[in-house]
């Protein structure tokens, strides 16, 4: 486990070294563990240029205001966009490959909590699985050839690397019926994005880029209270809804860590070289995550599962947007 003060220490000699001129992206960066990382890192650079990725514009005007002020030298560009929607993220990659020249470091942690069972898009894919992992990666995809003219490109996707689940390799998608279910919704997009890193990894043209996935942990944001029942739900959902956010209310506030300590934690990955060029999956305590259930992950890289993945993905975004 690496402690929280050598974090600190570690984040202030970054800061201590007067970086300028970065380019940083943040999806997921309006609340909690996002937007604690936007915080720190505003305060650590000189002259950034960040690209804030969101629903509201006007709700995240006090944090635009907050980041100015803790750091005059910051631009700050709010990307008014429907994040779920694949069409309007790819609009925005082009309007930022239309600005930019490098990218440095693009931060991803869209999602939301699946209580409700499965919903869909206007473009016919689940929700939970287009936050967490397909608009992800095509924000990805699409702004990977800035990352590459960065002289340290890091990505950094915060979801559950270390909990990767066995795939229904029949349905990676969850489209078919009885396919989805909380835990396997979850369970797809963290092994997915373990997957799909680790296939980008290794493509030559991004031999140069940090990919990490990390797992927060537990951490002390409101992500259960903003979920409520959808309308129509039946009297004894709603009852047992509010049973599962009182407990697990209980249990982020007993055990969880502050936002933050967390976004002290994503900062130094993002900052920090104890990760260097390569895929990496990366816990709660920024160590790395060793072999997981037997070596999941591993044992689906050396039969090639990353590459059917990836497959899958692409498929999936030229279905949505029409092109590859």
């Amino acid at each position: 486990m690496v402690k929280i003060e050598a974090i600190r220490e570690a984040n202030l000699q970054f800061a201590s070294q007067d970086e300028s001129g970065l380019i940083c992206v943040f999806a997921g960066a309006t609340s909690g563990i996002g937007l604690s990382t936007l915080l720190r890192l505003s305060t650590m650079l000189h002259s950034p240029t960040f690209y804030i990725i969101g629903r509201s514009a006007s709700a995240f005007s006090p944090h635009h205001s907050k980041i100015l002020s803790l750091n005059p030298t910051c631009k700050v560009a709010f990307l008014e966009t429907e994040i779920s929607l694949l069409s309007e993220v790819s609009n925005v990659c082009k309007t930022i490959l239309s600005k930019e020249k490098k990218l440095d470091i693009l931060y991803m942690s869209p999602g939301c909590m699946p209580l409700n069972g499965a919903q869909y898009t206007k473009e016919n894919l689940e929700t939970c699985l287009t936050l967490s992992y397909y608009t992800r990666l095509l924000l990805l995809t699409h702004l990977l050839p800035l990352l590459r003219f960065s002289p340290n490109p890091r990505v950094l996707s915060v979801l559950n690397a270390g909990k990767e689940t066995e795939l229904l390799e029949t349905d990676l998608g969850l489209e078919r019926d009885n396919s989805w279910s909380f835990t396997r919704v979850v369970g797809h997009s963290t092994t997915m994005t373990s997957l799909a890193f680790d296939f980008l990894a290794k493509e030559e043209s991004n031999r140069e880029i940090t990919f990490i996935h990390a797992a927060p942990g537990l951490v002390k944001t409101r992500i259960f209270e903003r979920v409520t029942p959808l309308d129509g739900s039946a009297w004894w959902w709603r009852l047992m809804l509010g049973g599962i956010k009182g407990m697990a209310a209980w249990l982020y506030w007993f055990k969880g860590v502050e936002a933050e300590e967390s976004g002290e934690r994503m900062v130094f990955l993002l900052t920090g070289g104890v990760f260097g060029k390569g895929a990496w999956r990366v816990d709660e305590w920024c160590e790395g995550v060793g072999r997981v259930d037997g070596g999941l992950v591993e044992g689906y890289v050396e039969k090639g599962e990353g590459v059917r993945v990836w497959e899958f993905t692409e498929g999936v975004f030229e279905r949505v947007l029409g092109d590859a």
